[in-house]
């Protein structure tokens, strides 16, 4: 009697998390039927029979079910891989030299990307250091208050990266008569900037000098 006792235990523990599966769905199932498909049913019944407006109904419904479920999971895996990708990138910022050089690297590639492309206003070109010798530069706006006053002309301050990492520069405060404006975009003057020059046909034809024509 004991051993059947056991068996019996064993086997209950066995189904009863599918029956009681079961009947949740069920009671889910019957929930939603009452409180969702027999309103939808009986919206449409008067443009078809009854029993096809409840298929077309439940149809409906479970394919709603099934798109939302499936956009939960969506959101939870792109969550979870943006979480990973940070966990991973802390990482490698961590390690001494490989940290210092991705940090370079990711800084370029934002860059590029256009995340500075509300701090820079214009591609320039400023005459610097001697004559005849021009530097690429960034227009982040016009100088205002003090430095204003103690010019005579309009200055704007100008942003001079270096080559290859254009993270790093000068900052200048140039009269607006020593700039010629080019009509190339940010992201083509930074590109010229961290190749070295090696992409340089955007230059052609894209200067137009402020008062007078570049020499």
């Amino acid at each position: 009697m004991r051993r059947i006792w056991r068996n019996f235990i064993t086997g209950f523990l066995v189904i009863f998390p599918a029956v009681l599966t079961a009947y949740i769905l069920n009671f889910l199932f019957g929930w939603a039927f009452n409180l969702v498909i027999n309103p939808i049913s009986d919206q449409i019944a008067p443009w078809m029979p009854a029993v096809w407006a409840q298929g077309l109904t439940r149809f409906l419904v479970a394919v709603g079910f099934v798109l939302v479920i499936a956009g939960i999971g969506l959101a939870t895996r792109i969550l979870l891989l943006r979480r990973l990708f940070i966990v991973g990138e802390g990482l490698v910022r961590r390690v001494p030299i490989a940290g210092k050089i991705y940090g370079m690297i990711r800084e370029i590639v934002d860059t590029i990307g256009g995340s500075q492309k509300g701090v820079f206003q214009e591609v320039v070109l400023v005459e610097w250091p001697q004559p005849k010798m021009y530097v690429l530069g960034f227009v982040t706006g016009k100088a205002r208050g003090e430095v204003q006053q103690k010019t005579a002309e309009e200055v704007s301050h100008v942003f001079v990266p270096t080559t290859p990492n254009p993270t790093s520069g000068y900052l200048m405060l140039v009269d607006e008569s020593r700039m010629t404006h080019l009509t190339m975009s940010v992201e083509q003057g930074m590109r010229l900037v961290i190749s070295g020059g090696v992409v340089g046909e955007e230059l052609k034809g894209l200067a137009r000098r402020s008062g007078r024509e570049a020499g």
